[in-house]
């Protein structure tokens, strides 16, 4: 069974949402509100009227492990939803099928992520292959503390073995993560430390 979170605005789509998602036998809605609660939810699908910044205060203070799916207008509002702290991240249209949606989830509860095919280009081409080192500088440069977690990561460490090793809570490490996603553009570890190897801050 795939725990959801719904976090929509307005009462009447967020019960629309509800009846369409609970079609699929194998969901489960264990909240549904306006705003976002990740409380033992294995997916999170919100609306892009919910800031991003929003969801991601939520995601680090509740130090939740989530997949996050995405309901959105068009691909750029949909685009700065992509570097949140999450488990596997996707968006797809609001007036989505309900087949592709329960699609969406059963797919990011697998680790994948989802993307509408007609947006695929704008949202993934820059992700896969990476800035230009020549034309783009990172926004903001890493902390001393943020450089030695993306060390770590780049070793295979997990949150876990990372606040050992620094003497700090699992949950400053996430906080820690996701800034660094925010800093160099990444949406998972992987790409963390390849945008890190590619900036001079890994030693490998």
């Amino acid at each position: 069974m795939i725990r959801i979170s719904l976090a929509v605005p307005g009462l009447a789509l967020r019960a629309g949402l509800r009846s369409l998602l609970e079609s699929d036998p194998a969901l489960q809605i264990i909240n549904a509100s306006a705003q976002p609660d990740t409380a033992q939810a294995d997916v999170l699908v919100v609306t892009d009227a919910i800031a991003p910044e929003e969801i991601r205060r939520i995601l680090v203070e509740s130090e939740a492990d989530v997949a996050l799916l995405v309901l959105g207008e068009n691909a750029s509002a949909a685009q700065a939803y992509n570097r949140l702290p999450v488990l596997a991240w996707g968006a797809i249209p609001m007036d989505a099928t309900v087949e592709e949606m329960t699609a969406a989830i059963h797919a990011l509860h697998s680790g994948l992520v989802v993307v509408y095919p007609d947006w695929i280009e704008r949202l993934m081409v820059q992700r896969v292959f990476g800035p230009s080192m020549d034309t783009e500088p990172l926004v903001e440069p890493l902390t001393e503390r943020e450089t030695e977690v993306l060390q770590y990561l780049a070793q295979g460490l997990s949150n876990k073995q990372i606040a050992v090793k620094l003497h700090i809570s699992e949950h400053t490490v996430k906080f820690h993560v996701s800034s660094i996603y925010g800093k160099l553009g990444a949406t998972n570890r992987a790409e963390a430390v390849r945008l890190g190897v590619q900036w001079g801050l890994v030693a490998l």
